[in-house]
């Protein structure tokens, strides 16, 4: 928990690690027990102790590892030696941002709607997911010293055992390596299947998930490059902005313009407005319930008129 606040990433999921410690400490005590069996008297309250010792040891000792790794990492960041080292989902990028944002969003969706993910992005260290390469191998710190501490735990039952040591350290070598697969595996096969199954994959194929959260900057990003393809026009001085969940357009005639022709025709150009914003092409900005402005001015400045669109405006919203 001190290592992800001095990262400041992820949140208080430490309770489903110890969780995932726990149901994938079960086939490793299961294993041992059966295959130690066939070569020492030792009991499953023997197997039981000289396993989780050993566990407990190296899960703490991959926590001690990671947190003055991520000490170290977190004070290069505050004297400016490293950049900025997390993603912010709130931004709109390119793919080397939008990935790893989207793979949050969906992690996120995902834990909402299932316990059992929750307890396996935590143990599976979805939280520095939040990190930017290669700070982010700070993930495999403590999981890999915790399997490294089962081969330890070797060490204690071939101290336990009166005879044949060799052969009871071989066996719980053999179980460390065949519970810490059947555990993958699971794991694995599970993740697979609730992702494919789940509405939140469905919510992410559509370009819903975290749409609201990045909004802002989404329309920010747009109204720059609305801006730049619409400078060389030659009737109008076009300004566009981005304030908040609205774009506002402005069109400023570069010539004297007769201004009873021009009311003519604004409804035609009010209309020509509302359809582009209804058009399928424009669903994102709906989704984002975007207000557009159109504000004109003449020459010199003055106001001519202005008009507004919502989704409210498009029928089948």
């Amino acid at each position: 928990m001190a290592t992800l606040q001095l990262l400041r990433i992820g949140n208080l999921t430490e309770p489903y690690y110890w969780l995932f410690v726990l149901l994938t400490s079960i086939p490793f005590v299961l294993f041992s027990f059966l295959l130690v069996r066939l070569v020492a008297p030792l009991s499953l309250k023997d197997v039981l102790h000289l396993s989780f010792y050993p566990i407990g040891a190296g899960i703490f000792a991959g926590a001690a590892f990671t947190l003055v790794a991520s000490a170290v990492v977190a004070s290069l960041v505050a004297i400016g030696y490293l950049p900025e080292i997390s993603f912010d989902p709130t931004q709109w990028g390119g793919p080397e941002q939008m990935i790893p944002v989207l793979k949050l969003e969906l992690y996120d969706c995902l834990k909402k709607e299932s316990l059992l993910f929750t307890v396996l992005a935590s143990g599976l260290q979805e939280s520095y997911s939040e990190l930017k390469p290669p700070i982010d191998s700070l993930s495999y710190v403590r999981p890999v010293i915790t399997v490294l501490y089962l081969f330890i735990a070797a060490r204690f039952f071939m101290a336990a055992a009166e005879r044949r040591k060799g052969a009871v350290f071989g066996m719980i070598c053999l179980a460390a390596l065949v519970a810490t697969s059947a555990n993958a595996l699971s794991a694995a096969a599970y993740l697979a299947w609730k992702t494919n199954n789940s509405s939140c994959t469905e919510q992410l194929a559509k370009g819903q998930l975290g749409l609201d959260r990045r909004a802002e900057s989404m329309l920010k990003d747009f109204a720059r490059n609305s801006q730049d393809a619409l400078k060389n026009n030659e009737t109008w001085d076009i300004s566009v902005r981005a304030e908040g969940h609205a774009l506002v357009f402005g069109y400023r005639f570069k010539k004297p313009v007769d201004t009873d022709v021009f009311n003519r025709s604004f409804t035609g150009v009010q209309k020509s407005m509302r359809d582009a914003y209804c058009a399928d092409g424009s669903w994102l900005l709906r989704s984002l319930k975007v207000t557009e402005t159109f504000t004109y001015y003449s020459p010199e400045g003055e106001r001519l008129t202005s008009f507004s669109i919502t989704p409210a405006d498009c029928q089948q919203w």
